[in-house]
């Protein structure tokens, strides 16, 4: 498996000054950008080395923010979201330990040692790859997805109250209140962390907590913000607006929606954002915040749950969950390839945000209380039952294991 920050060439440009503003782009107008006569840095993903590198697999472009080593270090394993890691997952699958924490945390994220960080209600926990305990760090609310930086310092959002960076030993090392979302930090290659508000900003944070900068959109800012292989930084807000912002805190483009914005952005090698609103669309835009296409979704409510983001696969296909119990694949073109069905279920099962394994498998768990692992063409591989719903994406190790936290608080450790 390559290892997460085994590459470092990432460079960011950050002397174009961007025109901060709200969200006043139509769905297909042109995002906002630089002030006329200045055209922002230019992005060319082919040419670069560094972009779309192999340090957290072709998913990923620089990750040396990011523990080196780490399997799954973050939110949809690395800062682009993509979601996808190098190795097998289960060709079969069984629970093979089970641990109850508290319910409504978010998924976990795994340190090269094999340490499993899971968030729950009311705290983060470390535990061995056992599942036993090694520390418990005490909070006010629901507990998302930790982030684990370079030196081991691990980021976590206290939603509603502060920022933490947490020693390895569980210890405090800082705090910055931020109002902070339900959205997991975000680590950028230089260090930075990226969270966002329920008052609706994105602060930028440097690894020691100082304030970078921050850049207020109008609606609150529920999830993570997902980083592209320039630097640009792509984040959703509840006022149906998907903001491009530059490292250095300009605005670089946006894009208006028609409806709120919940889940995360993912971005592809080629700086191709994909990202779900509430109006039953998936969006696909450029580097800018341009809209490329947009999928809208049938079903019966006609909408795209709030709970799914999209993971990307390794020959770019877009997965992505979805109400009425199904999980949507999309050509990078943006037409459908295949719709997978969970089982039916009253009234109809909400399907969460799905994990590619290095082989293209796609795990997706529902709120039907079943796992699921579809291959690429959309035929089932397995599903295992579950004693609860789960909304959340597995986080997969090393040894291709999946841990799964579904929605009474039990930790899941999943194999063959």
């Amino acid at each position: 498996m390559a290892a997460c920050g085994a590459r470092t060439g990432l460079s960011f440009d950050s002397t174009d000054a961007g025109a901060p503003g709200g969200p006043d782009a139509g769905i297909d107008a042109p995002g906002l950008d630089a002030p006329p006569g200045d055209d922002g840095p230019a992005l060319d993903v082919a040419s670069s080395p560094e972009t779309g590198a192999a340090c957290c697999g072709a998913s990923c472009a620089g990750s040396r923010g990011l523990q080196a080593g780490s399997p799954w270090p973050m939110w949809q394993r690395c800062p682009m979201h993509a979601g996808r890691s190098d190795v097998h997952g289960p060709g079969t699958a069984a629970i093979r330990w089970s641990v109850q924490l508290t319910p409504f945390g978010g998924p976990p994220s795994l340190g090269v040692d094999g340490t499993i960080y899971a968030g729950s209600r009311g705290a983060l926990q470390a535990l061995t790859p056992g599942g036993s305990v090694l520390w418990t760090f005490a909070t006010q609310d629901d507990v998302q997805t930790a982030a684990i930086g370079a030196d081991g310092t691990i980021y976590v959002a206290d939603p509603g109250g502060a920022l933490y960076a947490l020693h390895p030993d569980g210890g405090r090392a800082w705090s910055f209140s931020a109002n902070a979302g339900f959205g997991s930090p975000a680590v950028a290659p230089d260090g930075t962390i990226y969270i966002g508000s329920f008052g609706g900003t994105l602060y930028a944070l440097h690894p020691d907590g100082a304030e970078a900068w921050s850049y207020r959109t109008q609606g609150a800012i529920d999830g993570s913000a997902a980083i592209g292989p320039d630097g640009t930084i792509y984040v959703g807000s509840n006022d149906w607006t998907v903001y491009a912002v530059r490292p250095d805190g300009s605005l670089r483009g946006v894009l208006l929606t028609g409806g709120d914005i919940q889940s995360s952005p993912a971005v592809a090698p080629d700086g191709t954002v994909y990202v779900a609103s509430r109006d039953g669309k998936v969006y696909a835009l450029d580097p800018d915040g341009r809209q490329k296409w947009a999928f809208a979704r049938t079903g019966m409510f006609g909408q795209f749950s709030s709970d799914s983001s999209p993971a990307l696969g390794p020959d770019g296909t877009v997965y992505i969950g979805g109400e009425g119990n199904s999980l949507y694949a999309l050509h990078p073109d943006g037409s459908l390839s295949w719709t997978f069905r969970t089982a039916p279920g009253p009234p109809t099962p909400v399907v969460g945000t799905p994990v590619v394994g290095g082989d293209g498998t796609v795990y997706v768990a529902s709120d039907d209380r079943t796992l699921y692992a579809v291959r690429p063409d959309g035929t089932m591989l397995w599903a295992l039952p579950l004693a609860a719903a789960a909304l959340n994406p597995p986080a997969m190790g090393a040894d291709g294991t999946l841990y799964l936290t579904d929605t009474v608080g039990d930790l899941l450790a999943i194999g063959p």
